[in-house]
């Protein structure tokens, strides 16, 4: 899981253009003039695509697009940058959490190597993960260039807009670095969970067994118990050292992302208003694949540390039984309370600094300002002052 993670974030730097790290026996090693002059270089590339887009954006449109829509655009793209820059900040200027990350990592499969013995990961289980985790990397890039390539040939393909292909293919690059971003949150979140798995499979168990079990060796009991409260402990450390490293980019983003859903609602509003035949194909698919491709962003990006959150929870509720079912034993009563006592200031510490708790709401704000919007929209009459300036 260590070595899975490393690659993660190994990935994760490489995609934002920073080649100054290179990997070496599990830890980050900095190259002096090659990486920098990647790195130069790649931020020349990104800065150039970014004032190319900002220029040329006012002036290509496309077709059934109002000046409101191409100012949106034009901030969500802004957004999308801001998530690049913000992230090339925390590379640059976080390493120390991004060992912190591995170390803790390694801290917690110790623990549960502990726990259960029987769980130490052999070599192929260990390439079985990284097989999968490189799978699903290359099916997320897979989606970005299909989504840009399509976008570009289809414009292509619109008579008025045959020149155009080019500024949309590298207005597209910034939100293919979003898409990275948040694949390699919710990978973070993934492995958080797997980990408060573990440890929930062996609370119930140990909430499940008879007392009688545990009757000639009563410091066994207390011994796996304090095992998985520093497990969750460690986990939840971890949590709060990933919502720090990701917290400004993912703001950015979830920001960028809902400013282009209301923008594709409202571009599908306009065509479903008006002949869908002007324009050619373009005009109906950009709209839908925007809406579709950044609620899935957002989705994943809100519901993937939400369910985390739920698991960790879990371990404090299965604990929170045990004192009922071994009531008998002062001893054992009394360390599970303490435990709870040292979980439940964890829990608070994630919920107030991180944004666990909080995506849902985020997620259902975001809807009701879209369904806002669009009431907003249907009510207005098309022959009205503020219909023809939006026009």
């Amino acid at each position: 899981m260590k070595k899975t993670l490393y690659v993660c974030v190994y990935y994760f730097v490489k995609i934002l253009g920073l080649c100054p790290f290179t990997r070496k026996k599990g830890r980050f090693v900095k190259v002096s003039h090659v990486g920098m002059s990647y790195n130069v270089l790649i931020t020349i590339l990104y800065s150039r695509a970014f004032v190319k887009a900002i220029q040329n954006r006012h002036s290509i449109r496309l077709s059934q697009e109002t000046p409101l829509a191409v100012i949106i655009d034009t901030f969500t793209h802004v957004l999308s940058y801001s998530t690049i820059v913000s992230s090339w900040l925390v590379c640059a200027f976080r390493q120390k959490i991004f060992i912190k990350v591995f170390q803790s990592f390694k801290n917690v499969e110790n623990l549960e190597n502990d726990l259960l013995p029987s769980m130490h990961c052999s070599k192929n289980g260990l390439e079985e993960n990284l097989k999968e985790f490189r799978a699903r990397f290359i099916v997320v890039n897979l989606i970005c260039i299909i989504f840009t390539g399509s976008t570009v040939v289809i414009i292509s393909m619109c008579e008025d807009m045959k020149n155009q292909s080019w500024f949309w293919f590298i207005y597209n690059i910034p939100i293919n670095v979003t898409f990275n971003v948040a694949f390699i949150l919710t990978e973070f979140m993934r492995c958080l969970r797997k980990h408060y798995k573990i440890i929930n499979r062996e609370a119930s168990k140990l909430a499940r067994s008879r007392k009688r079990s545990f009757a000639r060796m009563p410091m066994a009991f207390s011994k796996k118990l304090q095992t998985i409260g520093r497990i969750h402990s460690d986990l939840t450390e971890l949590g709060e050292t990933v919502v720090k490293l990701f917290s400004l980019p993912v703001l950015m983003t979830v920001h960028g992302h809902s400013a282009n859903i209301i923008l594709a609602i409202h571009g599908l509003y306009r065509i479903l208003k008006s002949d869908q035949s002007m324009g050619g194909p373009c005009v109906l698919y950009a709209p839908t694949v925007k809406f579709m491709i950044y609620s899935i962003i957002i989705f994943f990006i809100c519901s993937i540390p939400v369910s985390t959150c739920n698991e960790a929870d879990k371990t404090l509720r299965i604990i929170g039984q045990i004192p009922y079912e071994w009531h008998e034993e002062e001893m054992h009563n009394k360390m599970i309370k303490n435990l709870m006592f040292q979980l439940y200031q964890k829990r608070l510490q994630v919920s107030i600094f991180g944004f666990f708790n909080l995506d849902y709401s985020l997620f259902r704000n975001v809807w009701i300002v879209i369904i806002m919007y669009l009431i907003f929209v249907l009510q207005l009459d098309p022959s009205s002052f503020i219909f023809a300036i939006l026009k």
